[in-house]
């Protein structure tokens, strides 16, 4: 009836056996389409074809469309700012930054390694192997000397030396082979 209206000089195509294939076809391409998205989709094809009916596979094209369309997107409702609690964590960075800053400065202020540093059982092992080394040379080689006191200058079942370079003064840790 709506393509008969939109058509009247056309309307002839829609009368008795021309119907029946019309309608059959459209049945048979879009029954399994809602009537309401068919109709809209008619609506769309009368205005697309103004001098003629439009043709069932131009309305099954509409329809394809509208179905496959995506949905426009919409935004969830984002809740009310809480200004207070925007100014809390505002405030809680500050002092997370207020301290990182103070950290660094401190790095920069410390004083540099001393010999009282060390624990006095290494300087006593230290001065024991080396008697005349200098304090900076111990201080510089620590980590190598505790190494030497914490496996007893012994590696697996070989017995170990320290290895003392004066040019560079570097101290190695040296096995010593049977």
């Amino acid at each position: 009836m709506i393509l008969r209206g939109s058509y009247p000089a056309d309307g002839w195509k829609l009368d008795a056996d021309n119907a029946k294939l019309f309608i059959a076809s459209m049945l048979a391409q879009l029954g399994k389409y809602p009537d309401r998205v068919v109709m809209r989709a008619i609506e769309k094809a009368i205005e697309a074809s103004p001098e003629k009916i439009p043709s069932v596979p131009l309305i099954r094209q509409i329809v394809k469309q509208e179905v496959n369309a995506v949905q426009e997107y919409k935004a969830l409702p984002t809740p009310p700012i809480n200004e207070e609690g925007r100014q809390r964590i505002k405030d809680k960075i500050d002092k997370i930054q207020e301290r990182w800053s103070n950290s660094k400065n401190r790095e920069k202020e410390k004083k540099p390694p001393d010999i009282s540093d060390l624990p006095r059982d290494l300087i006593e092992f230290v001065h024991r192997v080396f008697p005349d080394m200098d304090n900076a040379t111990i201080i510089r080689n620590a980590d190598v000397f505790r190494e030497g006191q914490r496996s007893a200058m012994m590696m697996g079942t070989d017995k170990c030396k320290f290895s003392y370079q004066p040019e560079t003064g570097l101290v190695d840790i040296v096995v010593i082979r049977k």
